[in-house]
């Protein structure tokens, strides 16, 4: 019928713990299947990704944002190169950097458990331009200026 019918849920930024999951299929009329009969998913470790907004140019204010809410048994320990801080989430999972040299930068995020064990370390190479490229129409004939 022209329709995708398979989907994967994605379970890496969800944090550690027993879920219970049942699914519907929706037709394209809209009509809903029977529930699934429930499975449990138990997930051992909390997700630590992150991501970072597109801007990518010196004095560029940058995004950073944890993928999965924060896990209150994790430490989570940060190396943002030579980036400065902005301004941070009142809970600590969103930040605004930004960079005031370019060149290759490597962000990190590593998280430690309470008896002190990495339990992840998620890290992103991105490059900060000097500096931004402004695309202006131009002009194709000679400005003139009255004698």
């Amino acid at each position: 019928m022209g329709y995708n019918l398979d989907r994967i849920l994605d379970a890496s930024g969800w944090n550690a713990g027993k879920y219970y999951i049942a699914i519907q299929t929706i037709d394209p009329m809209h009509k809903g299947s029977m529930w699934s009969e429930e499975t449990i998913f138990e997930k051992s470790q909390s997700g630590s990704g992150f991501r970072l907004s597109d801007e990518r140019t010196v004095c560029d204010t940058i995004t950073l944002a944890l993928l999965a809410p924060k896990d209150p048994s994790l430490e989570y320990k940060w190396d943002m190169a030579d980036a400065t801080i902005i301004s941070e989430s009142n809970n600590g999972s969103v930040y605004q950097i930004r960079f005031t040299t370019p060149g290759e930068k490597r962000i990190s995020l590593q998280t430690v458990d309470t008896q002190g064990n990495v339990t992840a370390v998620t890290d992103q190479t991105i490059f900060i331009f000097a500096n931004r490229l402004v695309m202006e129409k131009l002009s194709t004939s000679p400005s003139r200026t009255a004698p």
